[in-house]
């Protein structure tokens, strides 16, 4: 064997071992860039979760659901009865008449507190 075969040889050689020492390297960066990825995304998805739990605790967004829900809950009770007192008004009964006025009655004044509540809250005076 001569000194160019040898060296050719260890060349070969020294490459191969290079390339795998690359190759085993470049996978390590993978597996490290994954670890760093998925920290990442788990701190983000934390910060998000904690900045929506404060603006949802907030008393704005508090009101605005109470709110909300008290409007939801006032459009079924007047649906309810509506159906009551359509059922009420189809009989002939002066009672039946007379309680379908008190329920009207009733239902008017309520209506109009809460708008003079509202007003009264809009316009800044206390109650």
């Amino acid at each position: 064997m001569t000194l160019d075969q040898i060296v050719a040889l260890i060349s070969l050689v020294l490459s191969i071992l290079f390339w795998w020492n690359a190759r085993q390297q470049s996978a390590a960066a993978d597996r490290t860039l994954q670890e760093i990825k998925s920290q990442i995304i788990g701190w983000q998805s934390e910060l998000n979760k904690t900045a929506i739990d404060m603006l949802s605790s907030r008393p704005e967004m508090i009101a605005m659901r109470t709110s909300l829900a008290e409007a939801e809950s006032t459009a079924e009770f007047t649906a309810k009865m509506a159906d009551l007192v359509k059922d009420l008004a189809s009989s002939e009964s002066t009672e039946k008449a007379a309680l379908v006025q008190a329920l009207l009655d009733n239902h008017a004044k309520i209506l109009i507190e809460r708008q003079r509540i509202g007003m009264q809250a809009a316009t800044g005076r206390s109650l």
